[in-house]
C-alpha cells in the first residue's frame, strides 16, 4: 500500500469546513490512528480495572479514541420513507468497494456480504484476505457515491 498521513470521510457533508468533518490522523510513533469529528478529538469512556459490576456504580475513564486499522466499506443508502429528519438506511448485504488503513499503509479492495447470516468478507484488489492488526478496527459505513461523499487521503 501507499504511505498516508490523514483520511477525512466526508459522509453528505456538503460545504463543510474541513475541520468539521470527521478525520483520522496517523501517528507511526504509535502505529494509531486518531479520530476526530467537528473539529475534536472523540473521546470513548472506558470502564476502570477497579470499576463496578453494573454501569450505575462504575468507575470510568475518557480517553481519545484511537484505533489500531480503519476500514471504509461503500455502502449503499436510502432515504428512510416518511422520516421528517432525513436519516438514511445502509444496505449491509451484497458487495462493494473498500478502502483499508492499515500500519500507516492504504490499500484498497472490496467487500462481499451475501446474507445478513453470514459474516463480511474483506479482500484486496488482488483477491487476498486483509490481514488487520490486533487491536481497534472502525469501520465506517461510507457512501458509495464518490460525488456526493468523497473520501480524500493525504499521502506522505
Amino acid at each position: 500500500g501507499k504511505a498516508f498521513d490523514h483520511v477525512t470521510l466526508n459522509f453528505f457533508y456538503r460545504g463543510q469546513a474541513e475541520a468539521d468533518k470527521i478525520t483520522f490522523t496517523y501517528d507511526p510513533a504509535t502505529n494509531l490512528l486518531l479520530r476526530k469529528q467537528d473539529g475534536y478529538t472523540f473521546k470513548t469512556r472506558m470502564p476502570s480495572t477497579a470499576s463496578g459490576k453494573s454501569p450505575k456504580t462504575a468507575n470510568y475513564h475518557v480517553q481519545d479514541l484511537t484505533v489500531q486499522n480503519l476500514i471504509v466499506q461503500h455502502v449503499s443508502y436510502r432515504d428512510i420513507a416518511g422520516d421528517a429528519k432525513g436519516r438514511r438506511n445502509a444496505e449491509l448485504t451484497g458487495t462493494g468497494r473498500c478502502e483499508y488503513f492499515v500500519n500507516g499503509k492504504y490499500m484498497t479492495g472490496t467487500w462481499a456480504r451475501p446474507s445478513y447470516e453470514e459474516p463480511t468478507t474483506y479482500l484486496l484488489d488482488g483477491g487476498e484476505v486483509v490481514t488487520l492488526e490486533p487491536g481497534r478496527t472502525w469501520i465506517a459505513m461510507h457512501p458509495d457515491n464518490a460525488e456526493e461523499s468523497p473520501v480524500n487521503v493525504t499521502y506522505r
